[in-house]
């Protein structure tokens, strides 16, 4: 007969990613009598019965390390089944805190570069958070070069920008080109890219791809809609979502990351309401997803952004800025 019983709720856990300022976070090893022993983990636990995950984050950072929490900003909430058992993830970034570090359950606490974290060293639902602390603050999305001064004046104006080094991510966008031109366009952006350790997200139809250098894909919504599984493409997947319910739905192709909005009104979208940095807030507490806020910001935004949940901006004038002469 076939198991008809009904399954098992998840296990609710907080989990804290607790920041020194330095680009460093704690992290400890999982004890013999613990799932996945030897694994590293940040500090947190499961939640008691009826406890908000943020009480309960509270209350495990006191227990495990000594710490208070002073700030905790909700960023992640991913399920997980490990076949033996399934969690739900409620994970904050720690920003603020007091005391020292104690080993107060007996298990080694050390701090680590964030960048440096393998996660082959965590158990595998850890997998969203590291990547949240491993993505680049900003993500440029290029100007449509059939809306400005054409391709080599748009590849000039990014490859001026990617020199200045604080941009980790570039989204090759350019809707108005047709095939041929924006093979070209993303040829010469890629070369660019490259030379200067930027990471490539092409946003085009996926049968466009096989001409092009290998890179990462940006999937809008109507691109990530019609899949079933994630594309293998050589580097990271990007998501477009308006809401926690499109993150989820996008979930099944394992993105790892999107990009949401509008925070802020947008000339490029009048009529679309903006999620302000509240709305952006409720969205990344409850996305699987790292979020990179879009609309309306510059890098200037990014600490709010942050402490709304996000782990970086998306733009393309507010990183770009405008081309010369006038708007695009």
């Amino acid at each position: 007969m076939p198991n008809t019983a009904p399954e098992a709720a998840p296990l609710d856990v907080a989990l804290g990613v607790i920041e020194d300022g330095a680009g460093r976070v704690l992290v400890g090893q999982r004890g013999a009598g613990q799932h996945q022993p030897g694994r590293l983990e940040f500090p947190g636990g499961k939640l008691e019965a009826d406890e908000s995950p943020v009480a309960g984050l509270v209350r495990e950072i006191r227990e495990e390390t000594g710490l208070g929490v002073e700030q905790a900003i909700p960023c992640l909430r991913l399920e997980h089944d490990y076949g033996d058992r399934r969690v739900r993830l409620h994970v904050f970034r720690v920003p603020d805190w007091s005391g020292e570090v104690r080993e107060c359950e007996g298990r080694a606490l050390c701090w680590r570069e964030a960048a440096a974290l393998d996660p082959a060293d965590f158990p595998a639902a850890n997998g969203p958070t590291l990547r949240l602390l491993q993505l680049p603050d900003f993500l440029l999305v290029t100007p449509d070069p059939a809306g400005s001064d054409g391709i080599a004046a748009v590849v000039d104006r990014v490859a001026a920008r990617l020199r200045h080094g604080d941009v980790g991510l570039l989204q090759i966008r350019a809707p108005g080109l047709a095939r041929d031109d924006y093979l070209r366009f993303a040829r010469d952006l890629v070369a660019v890219s490259q030379s200067l350790g930027t990471e490539v997200l092409l946003n085009a139809p996926l049968d466009w791809l096989d001409e092009l250098p290998p890179a990462g894909v940006h999937l809008p919504e109507r691109r990530w809609r019609a899949l079933s599984r994630r594309p293998a493409v050589a580097g990271r997947i990007s998501v477009s979502a308006h809401d926690v319910t499109g993150l989820r739905e996008a979930g099944r192709l394992a993105p790892d990351l999107a990009v949401v909005g509008p925070v802020r009104p947008t000339r490029t979208h009048p009529g679309a309401t903006p999620l302000g940095w509240d709305g952006l807030a409720r969205l990344t507490a409850a996305s699987p997803v790292p979020v990179y806020a879009l609309g309306g910001l510059d890098a200037g935004s990014l600490a709010p952004a942050r402490a709304a949940g996000a782990c970086g901006i998306a733009a393309i004038r507010g990183l770009l800025g405008e081309p010369p002469g006038g708007g695009e």
